[in-house]
């Protein structure tokens, strides 16, 4: 599978929750913008993502259009819509974030950001048990940024 290229894609569409205040999906927006010049977003809560309404706004089987999906919720449910299923897709033209291998049964020729919750989730734990067992309160100030790593595979 070749690495997806702003040169691919004539319609760049980002979905997420909405954005707003959530520093990783204001970080992982911007830099989609760095990268491609025309990005549409569209936010959605996920208990109220409409794939059908989504479908119809955007072609899920036109191969220029690239879908990047930030959670991998919305993004199973593209993956399962009928509108790519009926089709044998051989360009890749959605990717998304994950955390679990659902999304690769699911579109298993596809490469997607693969996260790791678990490594996340013990790096906050450290940081808040610092945190709670500091005799004092400057240890809010020796907090250091933590970049757990992913993947695009």
């Amino acid at each position: 599978m070749a690495q997806l290229s702003p040169d691919s894609f004539s319609s760049v569409t980002v979905i997420t929750e909405p954005v707003k205040k959530l520093s990783t999906r204001v970080a992982r927006v911007a830099g989609i913008k760095t990268v491609f010049d025309q990005v549409n977003v569209i936010e959605k809560h996920s208990e109220h993502f409409d794939v059908n309404q989504l479908a119809t706004t955007v072609d899920l089987n036109n191969p220029k259009n690239l879908l990047v999906v930030l959670k991998e919720r919305l993004l199973i449910q593209l993956l399962t819509h009928p509108s790519f299923l009926t089709q044998a897709h051989q360009t890749q033209n959605i990717t998304g974030f994950i955390d679990t291998a659902m999304p690769r049964y699911l579109a298993p020729n596809f490469k997607f950001i693969q996260q790791s919750p678990y490594l996340m989730g013990a790096s906050a734990a450290e940081i808040l048990i610092k945190h709670l067992s500091s005799a004092n309160n400057d240890y809010q100030q020796n907090i250091q940024n933590i970049i757990v790593p992913s993947h695009y595979k």
